[in-house]
């Protein structure tokens, strides 16, 4: 089974595959690689055949005032996603925030069309160009390289700009489950996008859910590789009540084998005031190997 970091850099690397830019010597390594992993990998192999069937995809010019109405309503959704939010999770009660509040009620097919138009968009680019690169090779493309790959940096920017907005959308939302989604989507962002990150951070100390926390914990863990997201992991356990939530950051720590969270787990370890569970995990933690 192929881990999830593997499976992060198989998606970064599709765009160029399907652009031709791995076709070159210099990135054949990347090619191989991806095939291999894309033979392997039912999730990534399912991610490549959309985006061969998107490439087959005849081409329809939109109706310009399609773009004029979709930036006004983000432009609304924005002003009001600014404002001050209520202790209820609440969106401000004005009408554009409402139809959006509507939209993402329905999170999942809401996302996952939204996604499937940039995408698209980006498809179109290329067919629009003549670009028509697979991977075995067959075609070639008419449009030059350097616009290619600034074509494909905006189609990654706009995708990505659009999982940032579904994230922070539904980490604000009143449903614990919407708010679970929320981090769910969040994973492939966490590395590279500092307000996904203080948004999960926001999450760890003040969401409500312990399965919310839970997951947040999960998805800050996979890159503590950063050292704002560990010292944040440590920062957080303060905040913590829920003996279960304590006991899966002591063993973030572990994981992580984050020196600075000594300290802390000396304290747990013993503290009479936490939970018999959490102390001995902290205790545990501290007689492995790595943190003598």
């Amino acid at each position: 089974m192929s881990n999830h970091n593997e499976c992060e850099s198989a998606a970064a690397l599709l765009p160029d595959l399907w652009s031709g830019q791995l076709d070159t010597p210099e990135r054949s390594s990347d090619r191989l690689w991806l095939l291999a992993h894309i033979q392997a990998c039912a999730e990534c192999a399912g991610m490549t055949e959309l985006w061969r069937r998107l490439g087959g995809l005849p081409l329809v010019e939109p109706d310009p005032r399609q773009r004029q109405r979709f930036d006004q309503m983000l432009a609304a959704y924005q002003a009001g996603i600014a404002a001050p939010v209520t202790a209820g999770h609440t969106l401000p009660r004005t009408p554009a925030a409402a139809a959006w509040k509507q939209l993402f009620w329905h999170p999942l097919p809401a996302m996952a069309a939204v996604l499937l138009v940039a995408v698209g968009l980006g498809a179109g680019w290329w067919l629009r160009g003549g670009a028509a690169a697979t991977p075995g090779g067959a075609a070639a493309t008419s449009r030059p390289a350097d616009t290619t790959s600034q074509q494909v940096a905006e189609l990654r920017q706009q995708v990505q700009a659009t999982q940032q907005l579904a994230v922070l959308s539904l980490l604000r939302q009143s449903s614990p489950s919407d708010r679970l989604q929320g981090v769910s989507y969040s994973t492939p962002l966490v590395a590279s996008d500092p307000e996904v990150v203080d948004a999960l951070m926001r999450s760890l100390k003040y969401d409500s859910s312990p399965d919310v926390r839970l997951a947040a914990i999960d998805a800050l863990t996979s890159h503590a590789g950063q050292p704002d997201i560990r010292s944040g992991l440590v920062q957080s356990f303060s905040y913590q009540k829920s003996p279960l939530v304590q006991i899966a950051l002591v063993d973030s720590f572990a994981e992580t084998r984050d020196q600075q969270a000594r300290p802390l787990l000396q304290r747990i370890s013993k503290d009479t005031a936490f939970n018999p569970e959490v102390r001995q995990r902290a205790a545990w933690v501290l007689a492995q190997p790595a943190w003598n």
